[in-house]
C-alpha cells in the first residue's frame, strides 16, 4: 500500500507522450503511474478498465463510453494543491478514476432516461466504496473536495451532497461486489440519506 503514495506523487512529475495512433486528436498517454492506478481502481470495483487519455481539450474529467480522459493541466494543478500530503492525493485520485470509471460501467454517457443527478450520485457513492477497498481513512473523505471542487452546479449539486454520497458509499459495507455484474444501483438523493456524514 505505501508505494502507491509514491505513485500518485511521481505521477505529477512525468510527462503524459503523445499517441502515434491519436496525435491529430490531440490525445496522449497517460503517465505510467496514472495508468497503473487507473487499473488497479477498475479492479476494485471488478470492472474493466476502458482506455485512458489525456487530453488538453477537455475541462476535468470525463467518460465518453469509449475512454476515460482527463486534462492534464487539471490534474496537475489539483493533486499540486494537495502536496504535501501524499494520503490526501492518494484519495483524491481514487476518488477521480472511480467515478468515472462508474460512468462508464453504467453507460452513463448514452444513458438518457436517468437524471444526470442521479447519475453524479450514484458514481459519488460507488467511489466511496472504492476508497474503502482502496484503504483510504473515514478523515480523509473530504480529500475529495479537491477534485469536486467548491460550487454547486444542477447536475453534479453541491460539494455536500456529494460528500453524502461519497461517505454512503464508504460506509455502505459492500465489500466484493461490483456495479457492473452485481447490477447494485443506488438511487440516492439528498433527501432520502438521513444522516450527514461527520467527516
Amino acid at each position: 500500500m505505501p508505494w502507491i503514495l509514491f505513485v500518485v506523487v511521481g505521477a505529477l512529475l512525468l510527462n503524459s507522450k503523445p499517441s502515434t495512433k491519436s496525435r491529430r486528436r490531440g490525445l496522449l498517454h497517460p503517465a505510467e503511474p496514472l495508468l497503473r492506478l487507473h487499473n488497479r481502481v477498475a479492479a476494485l470495483l471488478h470492472i474493466a478498465a476502458p482506455p485512458l487519455w489525456a487530453d488538453p481539450d477537455v475541462a476535468n474529467a470525463q467518460s465518453n463510453g469509449r475512454d476515460i480522459r482527463y486534462s492534464p493541466g487539471w490534474l496537475s494543478a489539483t493533486l499540486g494543491a494537495l502536496s504535501g500530503n501524499n494520503r490526501c492525493q492518494f484519495a483524491a485520485i481514487v476518488y477521480l478514476w472511480a467515478h468515472e470509471l462508474t460512468h462508464h460501467a453504467f453507460g452513463d454517457a448514452q444513458d438518457t432516461l436517468t437524471p444526470v443527478f442521479e447519475q453524479e450520485q450514484r458514481a459519488d457513492w460507488w467511489a466511496g466504496v472504492a476508497l474503502r477497498r482502496a484503504g483510504v481513512q473515514r478523515n480523509e473523505l473530504r480529500c475529495t473536495l479537491a477534485v469536486i471542487g467548491r460550487y454547486c452546479s444542477r447536475s453534479h449539486g453541491c460539494p455536500d451532497d456529494r460528500l453524502v454520497a461519497i461517505w454512503s458509499g464508504y460506509e455502505s459495507g459492500l465489500s466484493d461486489i461490483s456495479p457492473f455484474r452485481q447490477g447494485v444501483t443506488p438511487r440516492l438523493t439528498t433527501r432520502q440519506l438521513i444522516a450527514r456524514p461527520d467527516v
